[in-house]
């Protein structure tokens, strides 16, 4: 078999496995493309609303810390004035 010969059979069966085995792997039709995007929407769906349940949750215990600091600054209102009584005293 001549050198040339050789060069082309090996291309035809390069050709041939590509066109066989590694195209289907990476080829996509309108359907499976289609499938993909409805997963990727549903995922972000889902993702939006753990995001929008950790927003609720950090709103809360703002709002939370927000009534401890004033409870904390009314106790010191009302021990600062037990103070003033007692060196009134």
């Amino acid at each position: 078999m001549k050198l040339n010969d050789a060069q082309t059979h090996l291309i035809a069966g390069v050709e041939q496995v590509t066109s066989l085995y590694l195209l289907p792997k990476f080829s996509r039709d309108a359907d499976s493309i289609l499938h993909e995007v409805a997963n990727l929407v549903g995922e972000l769906c889902w993702a939006t609303e753990d995001m929008r349940d950790g927003q609720s949750g950090y709103g809360e215990a703002g709002i939370r810390l927000r009534e401890t600091a004033n409870d904390f600054s009314r106790a010191g209102y009302h021990l600062g004035m037990i103070l003033e009584e007692l060196d009134a005293v």
